[in-house]
C-alpha cells in the first residue's frame, strides 16, 4: 500500500496516532506522579531539571488551576498547550511551524537554529533549567521542594 502524506486518511491516522501517544505519556505521568517517583536529577544534584514540576503541572491543569500549574512549571504548561494545539489544529500548527522556520531562516544568526530544531530544544531546556535554578530568579522553580 503506497503512503500519501497529504490524504485526509493519513492525517486522520497521523492525528490518533498522535493522541495516543499523549494520552500514554499522560498516563505515565499521572501514574508516576500516584506513585511519588521522584525526579532522579532533583533527588542527585538537587536542582530542578526542565521537567521539574510538570507532573504537579498536568495534575492542576486537569483540576483547571491555571495559576497553580504555571507555578509549577510554566514551560510544561507552555508545551501542553502546544501539543494539544497540534492536535486539534494540526494544519494551522505545522503553517505556523513553517512560517517560524521560514522567519528564522531568513536571518544570518537564526538560520542554523532554524535547520537544527533538536538543537534549539535542547538549548532552550538547558537555559529553562539555568534560569529555574538561579536565585535570583527563584520565582520560576517548582513550588514543591
Amino acid at each position: 500500500m503506497q503512503r500519501h502524506p497529504g490524504s485526509p486518511r493519513n492525517q486522520a491516522a497521523d492525528r490518533r496516532r498522535a493522541g495516543l501517544r499523549l494520552g500514554a505519556l499522560a498516563a505515565v505521568t499521572l501514574s508516576a506522579a500516584r506513585l511519588g517517583v521522584r525526579c532522579p536529577v532533583k533527588a542527585v544534584l538537587g536542582i530542578d531539571c526542565p521537567g521539574c514540576g510538570g507532573s504537579r503541572a498536568f495534575l492542576a491543569l486537569m483540576r483547571g488551576d491555571l495559576r497553580r500549574a504555571a507555578s509549577e512549571n510554566a514551560a510544561a504548561v507552555v508545551m501542553g498547550g502546544v501539543a494539544v494545539s497540534y492536535l486539534i489544529a494540526p494544519d494551522l500548527m505545522r503553517e505556523a511551524a513553517v512560517m517560524l522556520q521560514r522567519t528564522a531562516a531568513r536571518s544570518t544568526r537564526m538560520a542554523w537554529w532554524a535547520d537544527h530544531p533538536q538543537a534549539s530544544a535542547c538549548v532552550a531546556a538547558a537555559l529553562w533549567c539555568a534560569a529555574r535554578n538561579t536565585r535570583q530568579l527563584s520565582f520560576l522553580r517548582s513550588s514543591a521542594r
